[in-house]
């Protein structure tokens, strides 16, 4: 095998280690997206509860003070 097809052989393997990397860079990236949008929906979720409760509390207050 001459240099130049060692040199070639060497540089295929680091593209294609280069191209698996930059796969699990975008799927690292789209994972993230998908756990922020879940989070927004915990989040709203657990805002929604907190006026519910809040509504209750304040339904009991008048029931109780009534």
């Amino acid at each position: 095998m001459s240099d130049l097809e060692v040199v070639r052989v060497r540089l295929d393997t680091v593209e294609s280690k280069v191209d698996k990397h930059e796969d699990i860079l975008q799927r690292l990236a789209d994972q993230h997206n998908d756990m922020q949008i879940g989070i927004a929906e915990v989040a709203t979720e657990v805002r929604m509860t907190n006026e519910l409760l809040e509504q209750f509390m304040t339904s009991q207050q008048k029931i109780v003070m009534a």
